[in-house]
């Protein structure tokens, strides 16, 4: 009768319900997928009141501050790794609100990852997975410990005493390896460095230590309070630049060159 009537439409429309739902299944994964597979950049975004806090990325220290109120947002694609990823935040403020994500460089998405609402003396570590970072040159170094690192060092700060452009600039291989990776212009940093070595009376850091930053790829290097090994201002073309350099730190070939200033 009626009721058997209305029990058959009922499962007919389940059915079609389901049936709509199994369809519309490919196109939810495909808009998924491309969010994930745009061009992104990684950013942790922060907004602290009446404090202080510190942020760093897989132990590389990104930005530190004291203020009444302050926000910001950093790009972190530089400092990646492949698989699990962290931020470490210190805060000792009234409030403050940290959060990592990746956004399309088109503006077309926006993924979430992690976030924190601190108070007080506190800290918090967001962790997030990149399967596929951006290409850098850290991505192809092995962990090691920092043996010799020091007096690799010590041979570049003579070569700056010395104004030796060659000796700077192999120095720095690493750092020209990147370059030539990420498509930027080794040429124009060959010459805005040659410029520099030209007029550089270098200062340099006492007390110099290291640590291992993004899984002991990669060693900083940094001297009382957290200043870099290496530093100047230099005038140059007319121009004042403020040259640091020495501060990070990984193996090319076996041999100890600066990675990032």
């Amino acid at each position: 009768g009626k009721d058997q009537w209305r029990l058959e439409c009922g499962r007919q429309l389940m059915r079609a319900q389901l049936y709509s739902a199994i369809l519309a299944l490919p196109a939810i994964m495909l808009a998924g997928q491309g969010a994930a597979a745009c061009d992104e950049t990684i950013l942790v975004e922060y907004q602290v009141y009446d404090g202080r806090y510190q942020i760093e990325v897989n132990d590389v220290y990104l930005d530190s501050g004291a203020s009444q109120s302050t926000s910001g947002g950093i790009p972190i694609n530089d400092w990646l790794l492949k698989g699990e990823n962290s931020i470490r935040v210190l805060m000792n403020a009234q409030s403050g609100e940290f959060s990592v994500y990746a956004i399309c460089n088109d503006g077309s998405g926006k993924r979430d990852f992690d976030d924190a609402a601190l108070s007080g003396r506190s800290s918090a570590d967001l962790t997030f997975d990149v399967p596929d970072p951006p290409q850098r040159l850290h991505l192809t170094a092995t962990p090691s410990n920092d043996d010799g690192l020091l007096e690799a060092v010590e041979t570049l700060k003579a070569a700056m005493t010395a104004q030796d452009f060659d000796a700077v600039w192999e120095g720095h291989t690493a750092m020209r390896s990147e370059m030539e990776m990420t498509g930027a212009s080794v040429k124009s940093e060959a010459y805005q460095m040659e410029k520099i070595v030209a007029n550089i009376a270098p200062k340099f850091a006492a007390n110099l230590k290291t640590r291992s930053v993004l899984g002991g790829r990669v060693w900083e290097v940094f001297g009382d309070d957290f200043a870099p090994p290496i530093s100047d201002v230099v005038s140059v073309n007319g121009g004042q630049v403020d040259f640091k350099t020495g501060s990070f730190w990984m193996k090319v070939d076996g041999t100890w060159s600066v990675y990032r200033k």
